[in-house]
């Protein structure tokens, strides 16, 4: 950290950030170092103007959903559609029992390559679509509530938000290594989730595995309890808070 730096954050009693490991690698900086006023909090889930109760009620659907600006470098969709080409090659009977959904805004270039893909694979228009942009979180939401699975193939994510709401809901996520809050996210052992190399074999196979699991609604449910408790803003305000007045009793 540069000494500026330094200088300019010794007012600063509390710090928070999203991500364990630059966390951990902020802790080693002297600047943290001398006083313990730096901590991990994650992003959380805003519940904020939606109906949580109806959402919950929905029944889970055969749905896979990506969520994203699609079609960007930093989404890297492409890498989603070979593995559903992967899939179409391997097990096409198990494809027609599901639909896949590409959710948010897209370049006209990536609706090119999708319609390659219908052209290619008979009948797959009908079970893989873009939807455009959501205009309301209520409206985004309401996918991943009847969504079983979400699968993220990102290059990078500053923090992976859509990942995190997907959980909230249910959705077992399959997930590129986008970085170091990927592994904050799916932690170490988790059997509801998946993170995987980034290539169209790798994210078929995790998708597989998932659409033909006998018990998806019993990681679903681990996967949606895990989420509620590690990434629910009343969780995270009730941490924050008790930092702040930690961090307030030790000024004294």
């Amino acid at each position: 950290m540069q000494i500026g730096e330094q200088i300019k954050s010794r007012p600063i009693d509390l710090f928070t950030v999203e991500s364990r490991y630059f966390c951990d690698v902020l802790q080693q900086q002297p600047v943290f170092r001398k006083k313990q006023r730096l901590f991990y909090l994650p992003n959380g889930v805003s519940e904020v103007g939606i109906n949580l109760a109806g959402l919950d009620a929905m029944p889970k659907e055969k749905l896979v959903v990506t969520i994203g600006r699609i079609g960007t470098e930093q989404k890297n969709n492409e890498l989603f559609l070979n593995a559903l080409r992967k899939l179409y090659d391997d097990c096409p009977n198990l494809m027609r029992e599901w639909r896949f959904l590409l959710i948010g805004p897209y370049t006209a270039e990536f609706e090119r390559k999708l319609r390659d893909l219908h052209r290619d694979v008979p009948n797959s228009s009908d079970h893989v679509r873009l939807t455009g942009n959501m205009d309301t979180r209520q409206e985004l939401y309401t996918f991943y509530a009847r969504a079983s699975i979400l699968c993220m193939t990102s290059v990078w994510e500053s923090f992976g938000i859509a990942t995190v709401e997907g959980m909230y809901f249910g959705c077992c996520p399959v997930i590129t290594d986008y970085g170091s809050v990927a592994h904050d996210q799916i932690p170490a052992g988790a059997r509801w989730g998946k993170i995987v190399e980034s290539s169209g074999c790798a994210v078929a196979q995790a998708l597989r595995d998932f659409m033909e699991q006998d018990n998806l609604q019993e990681l679903q449910s681990a996967c949606k309890r895990y989420a509620r408790m590690t990434f629910s803003y009343h969780a995270l305000s009730k941490k924050l808070d008790g930092l702040l007045k930690a961090t307030e009793a030790n000024m004294k």
